[in-house]
């Protein structure tokens, strides 16, 4: 059989010095170790001027997630004694998907009142992210069985190696979401399984469990890695410690089941809305689900991941297959389960970043084992173990682009042939006005509803920055995503009509089943006033409201300073409607 070996020369002892067992440490040895460290700070130093830039970019940039204001809203109701309601004096509402997230924002708030909402969620994502970098260096540096590898600034220096050029990364740091927050909760979860202090008698196991539950409370899509990391890890361990995963188990099922009280006691179901809202076919006539496609988002993940990926796939062997298995067996089954619901704002793999810490301690892992199996005796490299690998990363591109592109097709394309579009020509009324930018379109309505004399109740569906802006102001929510009514299994427009706002935004084109239950509701018909496309999605003015006059005021305003002309005369399908003739 044919086998081929590279013996290193003896010059290398300098680079690969760190490499070798510990019994035969020398000069060589603790200069590769300077060596080591070295690289390490200067790539943490690297990061960490990215990070800094990046934040002087985006200081003053608006965050562009509407939902992310959303919190916002939350806090101040919170800080002004409503508890977790929606509106203020409203029912107490799990619309906010992240409790921990919403508490961090608070308390923010609370500690600078004079920031806007846009720089509150800006430095609540920022922070998470520096913290969740560190805290995944120290658990990289606590499975490391090499004198080099096991130092703390190395182990940063490798997570700055893998996440200084990660596009994803840089897009949710800036969009003021939970994602950040979900990264540094999960990098605290692996760090208490990695560090042997935390797993060697049953108190300190009970810590990794309060560890987990914090990390559901961060997001419940963590619960696989909460619920299956620790136990798995003990598990596989080359003795498996059955006690101290019965202490585990029984311990967070003890949280779990006490937080589930709690949530039912407050909101009535221990499940956010957005649970409801997002599984499939929620929505019908929703033409956007072939946006938020799961196939490209795990793909897009995957390819930021490249590096820790190929570590793994290279370099995993019998000393390192069981962490490894721990680690990334979990996000298997969450991204099977993700793969199911409709990833509404799920923009750059949103939903599985929350992972990004089992994926890069796993490769690190996996690069110390093989550091020390690999050059440990007699310092020979053979090659031939390393050609079914090599072929395995082959097997890999091929999966995640050609393979991965096609089925992301295949998804499309399913997903396009079950949507019934319940608009079909000629059942909207022709816009009245021009179509405008979103950025404009938003600013606009928040100024209108700022506007709009108090006591007004509003209905829409995006109704992120404009709620931030007024958390006073009463706002029916057309989505589900704040209202209980979801839970419940009524209709959404139907309750809202039942509410008589005084006016209604309608929500995008895209939710063809809610505007077309509104059009045909006879309730809606004779009782408001419409205007097709005003502000890109329609606005409707209840015809006996008893701020008519005020609404009609403050929407000339805004409609003249934005359009350039007066408001046109509302107008409804089937009508001759001559304003129109110059709409887009």
């Amino acid at each position: 059989m044919l086998w081929f070996s590279w013996r290193l020369p003896g010059s290398a002892a300098v680079v690969t010095g760190i490499l070798l067992p510990r019994e035969r440490l020398s000069m060589a040895d603790v200069r590769g170790s300077r060596l080591l460290r070295g690289t390490g700070a200067v790539l943490s130093l690297l990061l960490l001027a990215r990070l800094t830039a990046l934040l002087i970019e985006h200081w003053g940039a608006h965050v562009s997630f509407d939902d992310a204001f959303v919190f916002c809203r939350y806090a101040d109701h919170l800080l002004g004694g409503h508890g977790l309601a929606w509106n203020a004096g409203g029912p107490q509402t799990y619309g906010a998907t992240s409790l921990l997230y919403l508490l961090w924002i608070t308390a923010l708030q609370w500690i600078v009142p004079a920031w806007s909402c846009s720089t509150l969620l800006r430095v609540g994502a920022w922070i998470p992210t520096v913290l969740a970098m560190g805290v995944i260096g120290v658990a990289c540096a606590r499975l490391a069985r090499r004198p080099g590898l096991a130092d703390p600034l190395v182990g940063c220096g490798f997570v700055a190696l893998c996440v200084m050029f990660q596009p994803g990364l840089v897009f949710h740091v800036t969009r003021g979401m939970d994602t950040t927050l979900a990264i540094l909760t999960n990098a605290v979860l692996v760090l208490c399984v990695c560090h042997p202090r935390f797993t060697s008698s049953a108190p300190r196991v009970i810590v990794a469990a309060v560890a987990a539950y914090i990390t559901l409370l961060a997001r419940p899509d963590n619960f696989f890695y909460a619920a299956l990391i620790p136990p798995l890890v003990l598990a596989l361990d080359a003795r498996p410690r059955w006690r101290l995963i019965a202490v585990f188990a029984a311990a967070f099922a003890v949280l779990v089941s006490l937080d589930t009280l709690v949530k039912f006691r407050i909101f009535g179901d221990p499940l956010p809305l957005a649970y409801y809202v997002k599984s499939g076919g929620f929505y019908d006539g929703y033409t956007a689900t072939t946006a938020w496609n799961p196939i490209l988002y795990t793909r897009y993940f995957l390819v930021n991941q490249a590096l820790p990926l190929l570590l793994i796939v290279v370099g995993v062997r019998r000393g390192s297959w069981r962490m490894v298995v721990a680690l990334l067996l979990p996000c298997l089954f969450a991204f099977g389960v993700l793969g199911t619901t409709t990833q509404i704002m799920g923009y750059q793999a949103r939903l599985y970043y929350p992972a990004l810490p089992f994926w890069i301690v796993a490769a690190y892992h996996v690069l110390g084992e093989l550091a020390a199996r690999e050059v440990g005796s007699g310092r020979t490299l053979r090659l031939r173990p390393w050609i079914p690998r090599i072929a395995a990363v082959a097997v890999a591109g091929l999966i995640v682009f050609p393979v991965g592109s096609k089925a992301a097709s295949w998804y499309r394309e399913r997903v396009n042939q079950s949507i019934v579009n319940q608009l079909p020509a000629g059942a909207y009324p022709r816009p009245v006005v021009k179509r405008l930018p979103r950025r404009a379109m938003i600013d606009a309505v928040t100024r209108l509803v700022s506007e709009c004399p108090p006591g007004v109740v509003w209905a829409m569906s995006e109704h992120g920055a404009v709620s931030a802006d007024n958390p006073q102001v009463e706002i029916v929510d057309l989505t589900g995503l704040h209202n209980p009514v979801t839970r419940e299994g009524g209709s959404i427009i139907h309750d809202m009509l039942k509410q008589q706002p005084d006016v209604i935004w309608l929500p995008p084109r895209v939710y063809t089943g809610i505007i077309h239950t509104l059009l045909t509701d006879p309730e809606f018909r004779e009782s408001y006033d419409f205007w097709p496309g005003a502000f890109n999605f329609g606005l409707a003015i209840r015809k006996d409201s008893p701020h008519r006059q005020g609404i009609e005021s403050s929407v000339a305003a805004v409609w003249t300073d934005l359009y350039g002309s007066p408001p046109l005369p509302s107008t409804w399908p089937g009508e001759q409607a001559s304003a129109g003739a110059g709409a887009q």
